[in-house]
């Protein structure tokens, strides 16, 4: 299911218009030490469920897109190093500059995940997250 899930994520992610935000988060991993795809990928404490109840209660649905009535998912690729620090987001497929920014401050203010492993050793791993937007 994971492989799955992974699979769906990089091919909305290769639709993508390849849009970025800076990150706000240094990070200081080499792209040749980053596992593309790990034995275990990457886990948020709690799996899905925990994550999807983080974001919603971590949303702050900026004043914009509430009046324009801008709903809809952010694609974002960040890197997840192997001490499970969340880093370099980077939006892969965006709705707005506002609803964008939102998405990268949720991400980046996550706690640590588990991170990936490759032959038993943590590691750092690509991760491509969707962020819902709905207005209630």
């Amino acid at each position: 299911m994971k492989k799955l899930l992974v699979l769906l994520f990089l091919f909305a992610a290769s639709m993508a218009e390849g849009q970025t935000v800076p990150p706000t988060v240094n990070s200081e991993i080499h792209k040749e030490n980053i596992i593309e795809d790990p034995e275990q990928q990457a886990e948020f404490p709690g799996g899905s469920s925990a994550l999807l109840q983080y974001v919603t209660a971590n949303t702050i649905y900026p004043q914009d897109a509430l009046e324009n009535k801008l709903e809809g998912n952010v694609y974002l690729r960040c890197i997840i190093d192997e001490k499970g620090i969340l880093t370099d987001a980077k939006v892969a497929k965006g709705l707005s500059p506002s609803l964008d920014a939102e998405a990268i401050r949720i991400i980046l203010n996550m706690p640590a995940w588990i991170p990936a492993q490759e032959d038993g050793q943590k590691v750092s791993s690509i991760v491509l997250l969707p962020i819902f937007f709905r207005i209630k």
